[in-house]
Protein backbone atom coordinates (compact mmCIF):
# COMPACT_ATOMS: atom_id res chain seq x y z
CA UNK A 1 0.00 0.00 0.00
CA UNK A 2 1.43 3.11 -1.18
CA UNK A 3 0.98 6.63 -0.43
CA UNK A 4 1.25 9.60 -2.72
CA UNK A 5 2.88 13.20 -1.09
CA UNK A 6 2.55 11.36 1.76
CA UNK A 7 4.62 14.06 4.65
CA UNK A 8 7.35 12.70 6.24
CA UNK A 9 9.45 15.12 8.99
CA UNK A 10 13.33 15.17 9.50
CA UNK A 11 13.97 14.77 13.44
CA UNK A 12 16.63 17.36 14.81
CA UNK A 13 17.34 15.59 17.73
CA UNK A 14 16.73 12.08 18.60
CA UNK A 15 16.94 10.54 22.29
CA UNK A 16 19.32 7.28 22.55
CA UNK A 17 15.86 5.38 23.79
CA UNK A 18 15.41 5.50 19.53
CA UNK A 19 19.55 5.32 18.46
CA UNK A 20 19.95 2.32 20.92
CA UNK A 21 18.03 0.13 18.34
CA UNK A 22 19.69 0.00 15.33
CA UNK A 23 16.84 -1.90 13.93
CA UNK A 24 14.46 1.51 14.06
CA UNK A 25 14.69 4.08 11.74
CA UNK A 26 12.14 6.42 12.73
CA UNK A 27 8.40 6.79 14.44
CA UNK A 28 5.51 5.66 12.40
CA UNK A 29 2.72 7.52 14.28
CA UNK A 30 -0.17 5.84 14.36
CA UNK A 31 -2.33 8.33 16.82
CA UNK A 32 -5.52 11.06 14.84
CA UNK A 33 -3.85 13.72 12.84
CA UNK A 34 -4.59 16.33 15.57
CA UNK A 35 -1.18 15.45 17.22
CA UNK A 36 0.89 15.67 13.73
CA UNK A 37 3.12 17.70 13.94
CA UNK A 38 5.41 17.72 10.76
CA UNK A 39 5.31 21.02 8.57
CA UNK A 40 2.79 21.45 6.51
CA UNK A 41 1.17 19.62 8.74
CA UNK A 42 -0.52 16.47 6.66
CA UNK A 43 -2.63 13.61 7.48
CA UNK A 44 -0.79 10.53 8.93
CA UNK A 45 0.03 7.85 7.14
CA UNK A 46 -2.85 5.15 8.17
CA UNK A 47 -5.14 8.45 7.52
CA UNK A 48 -3.92 8.89 4.38
CA UNK A 49 -4.57 4.34 3.61
CA UNK A 50 -7.63 4.30 5.46
CA UNK A 51 -10.26 4.45 3.45
CA UNK A 52 -7.63 2.55 0.31
CA UNK A 53 -7.72 -0.72 2.58
CA UNK A 54 -10.12 -3.96 2.91
CA UNK A 55 -11.15 -2.49 5.98
CA UNK A 56 -10.24 0.97 8.20
CA UNK A 57 -8.10 -0.24 10.27
CA UNK A 58 -4.97 -1.52 11.30
CA UNK A 59 -4.04 -4.46 13.96
CA UNK A 60 -1.68 -4.77 16.86
CA UNK A 61 0.08 -8.07 17.35
CA UNK A 62 3.28 -7.42 20.09
CA UNK A 63 3.83 -10.92 21.98
CA UNK A 64 6.39 -11.03 24.42
CA UNK A 65 9.25 -12.58 23.32
CA UNK A 66 8.30 -13.49 20.01
CA UNK A 67 8.42 -11.32 16.56
CA UNK A 68 5.43 -8.42 16.43
CA UNK A 69 3.49 -7.50 13.34
CA UNK A 70 1.24 -4.68 12.90
CA UNK A 71 -1.93 -6.05 10.26
CA UNK A 72 -3.26 -3.47 8.10
CA UNK A 73 -6.83 -3.41 6.64
CA UNK A 74 -7.44 -6.90 8.10
CA UNK A 75 -7.87 -8.71 11.36
CA UNK A 76 -5.95 -11.91 11.71
CA UNK A 77 -8.33 -14.55 13.31
CA UNK A 78 -5.06 -16.95 14.33
CA UNK A 79 -3.39 -14.85 16.47
CA UNK A 80 -6.23 -14.60 19.20
CA UNK A 81 -8.56 -16.81 21.16
CA UNK A 82 -11.77 -17.35 18.89
CA UNK A 83 -14.81 -15.17 19.86
CA UNK A 84 -12.54 -13.50 22.60
CA UNK A 85 -12.74 -10.24 20.47
CA UNK A 86 -14.63 -7.09 23.10
CA UNK A 87 -15.44 -3.49 21.82
CA UNK A 88 -14.99 -0.52 23.42
CA UNK A 89 -15.53 3.10 21.73
CA UNK A 90 -12.96 5.60 21.69
CA UNK A 91 -13.16 9.51 22.41
CA UNK A 92 -10.09 11.46 19.91
CA UNK A 93 -10.58 14.44 21.55
CA UNK A 94 -7.40 14.80 22.46
CA UNK A 95 -5.45 12.87 19.53
CA UNK A 96 -4.75 9.12 21.27
CA UNK A 97 -6.56 5.99 21.03
CA UNK A 98 -8.72 6.74 24.53
CA UNK A 99 -11.08 4.94 25.95
CA UNK A 100 -13.26 4.91 29.10
CA UNK A 101 -11.39 3.18 31.91
CA UNK A 102 -12.96 4.00 35.32
CA UNK A 103 -12.12 0.15 36.80
CA UNK A 104 -8.62 -1.63 37.61
CA UNK A 105 -8.90 -5.00 40.00
CA UNK A 106 -5.95 -7.04 41.21
CA UNK A 107 -6.23 -10.54 41.87
CA UNK A 108 -10.12 -10.22 40.25
CA UNK A 109 -10.65 -7.69 43.32
CA UNK A 110 -12.31 -4.60 41.65
CA UNK A 111 -11.96 -0.85 42.82
CA UNK A 112 -12.26 2.41 40.97
CA UNK A 113 -9.48 4.82 39.98
CA UNK A 114 -8.45 8.51 40.52
CA UNK A 115 -8.63 8.33 36.55
CA UNK A 116 -11.26 7.90 34.34
CA UNK A 117 -9.36 7.11 30.89
CA UNK A 118 -6.44 4.96 28.96
CA UNK A 119 -4.53 5.75 25.79
CA UNK A 120 -3.44 2.27 24.64
CA UNK A 121 -0.14 3.42 23.09
CA UNK A 122 1.76 1.29 20.98
CA UNK A 123 4.95 3.35 21.69
CA UNK A 124 5.14 3.24 25.21
CA UNK A 125 6.66 -0.20 26.77
CA UNK A 126 4.62 -0.03 30.21
CA UNK A 127 1.55 0.39 31.93
CA UNK A 128 1.45 4.04 33.39
CA UNK A 129 -1.21 4.74 35.94
CA UNK A 130 -2.27 6.77 38.65
CA UNK A 131 -0.40 6.60 42.15
CA UNK A 132 -3.35 5.37 43.70
CA UNK A 133 -3.78 2.37 41.26
CA UNK A 134 0.53 1.42 41.62
CA UNK A 135 0.33 1.52 45.44
CA UNK A 136 -2.67 -0.76 45.58
CA UNK A 137 -0.68 -3.19 42.87
CA UNK A 138 2.76 -3.50 44.52
CA UNK A 139 0.93 -3.19 48.06
CA UNK A 140 0.02 -6.48 47.06
CA UNK A 141 4.18 -7.76 46.10
CA UNK A 142 6.31 -8.82 48.58
CA UNK A 143 9.26 -7.21 49.26
CA UNK A 144 8.27 -4.15 46.31
CA UNK A 145 9.75 -0.84 47.15
CA UNK A 146 9.51 2.64 45.41
CA UNK A 147 13.34 4.12 44.23
CA UNK A 148 12.88 7.60 43.17
CA UNK A 149 8.57 6.63 42.49
CA UNK A 150 9.55 3.49 40.71
CA UNK A 151 8.73 0.43 42.06
CA UNK A 152 10.80 -2.81 41.65
CA UNK A 153 10.35 -6.10 43.38
CA UNK A 154 12.50 -9.18 44.38
CA UNK A 155 12.20 -11.04 41.21
CA UNK A 156 11.14 -14.29 42.90
CA UNK A 157 8.16 -12.54 44.51
CA UNK A 158 4.73 -13.64 42.61
CA UNK A 159 3.09 -10.58 40.79
CA UNK A 160 -1.22 -11.12 40.28
CA UNK A 161 -3.07 -10.01 37.91
CA UNK A 162 -4.32 -6.83 37.12
CA UNK A 163 -7.25 -6.07 35.51
CA UNK A 164 -8.82 -3.06 33.25
CA UNK A 165 -12.00 -1.64 32.74
CA UNK A 166 -11.82 -0.61 29.00
CA UNK A 167 -15.61 0.82 28.27
CA UNK A 168 -17.56 -1.88 30.05
CA UNK A 169 -15.36 -4.51 28.85
CA UNK A 170 -12.69 -6.01 30.94
CA UNK A 171 -8.97 -7.30 30.04
CA UNK A 172 -6.60 -9.05 32.46
CA UNK A 173 -2.55 -8.58 32.51
CA UNK A 174 -1.83 -11.81 33.86
CA UNK A 175 0.92 -11.07 36.52
CA UNK A 176 3.59 -12.62 34.89
CA UNK A 177 3.75 -9.61 32.25
CA UNK A 178 4.05 -7.19 34.98
CA UNK A 179 7.82 -8.47 35.64
CA UNK A 180 9.68 -5.97 32.88
CA UNK A 181 13.31 -6.28 33.33
CA UNK A 182 16.01 -7.53 35.87
CA UNK A 183 17.46 -4.62 37.38
CA UNK A 184 20.32 -6.44 39.77
CA UNK A 185 20.83 -7.59 43.07
CA UNK A 186 18.08 -9.79 42.99
CA UNK A 187 15.40 -7.29 42.20
CA UNK A 188 12.77 -6.71 39.02
CA UNK A 189 11.43 -3.62 37.49
CA UNK A 190 7.84 -3.35 37.69
CA UNK A 191 6.06 -3.24 34.23
CA UNK A 192 3.35 -0.82 35.95
CA UNK A 193 4.59 2.50 37.31
CA UNK A 194 2.93 6.17 37.66
CA UNK A 195 1.89 8.12 35.09
CA UNK A 196 2.90 11.05 36.84
CA UNK A 197 0.26 14.47 36.69
CA UNK A 198 -1.29 13.18 33.53
CA UNK A 199 -4.86 12.86 33.67
CA UNK A 200 -4.69 9.80 31.30
CA UNK A 201 -3.53 6.23 31.91
CA UNK A 202 -0.95 4.73 29.38
CA UNK A 203 -1.67 1.19 28.86
CA UNK A 204 1.64 0.55 26.49
CA UNK A 205 3.59 -2.78 25.58
CA UNK A 206 2.79 -4.66 28.64
CA UNK A 207 -0.49 -4.64 27.68
CA UNK A 208 -0.25 -5.63 24.20
CA UNK A 209 2.08 -8.91 25.43
CA UNK A 210 -1.59 -10.08 26.32
CA UNK A 211 -4.10 -8.93 24.16
CA UNK A 212 -3.85 -8.67 20.07
CA UNK A 213 -5.41 -5.00 19.50
CA UNK A 214 -7.65 -3.69 16.46
CA UNK A 215 -7.55 0.41 16.36
CA UNK A 216 -10.47 0.79 13.85
CA UNK A 217 -11.85 4.40 12.32
CA UNK A 218 -15.17 4.32 10.57
CA UNK A 219 -17.94 6.97 9.72
CA UNK A 220 -19.76 5.52 12.81
CA UNK A 221 -16.31 6.76 14.71
CA UNK A 222 -13.55 5.08 16.50
CA UNK A 223 -13.20 1.91 18.40
CA UNK A 224 -10.83 -0.47 20.36
CA UNK A 225 -10.87 -4.42 19.58
CA UNK A 226 -9.12 -6.44 22.33
CA UNK A 227 -8.86 -10.16 22.36
CA UNK A 228 -6.58 -12.28 24.31
CA UNK A 229 -3.47 -13.48 22.12
CA UNK A 230 -3.16 -17.10 21.47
Amino acid sequence: MAVQGQVVELASFVSEDLTSHKEASGILGMAFPSLNEAIPQALTFFDNIRYKLDFPLFAAYLPLDRDGEIDFGFVDTRKFIANGMQWAPVDPTYGTWDVSSEYYSINGEVYAQNRHWGALDTGSALLLMGDDVVSAYYANVRGATSLSGQFRFPCDSPLPSLGLKLGNKWATIPGEFLNYTYVGNGFCFGGLQSVGNSEINIYGGIFFYAYYTVFQNTIDGPSVGFAPLK
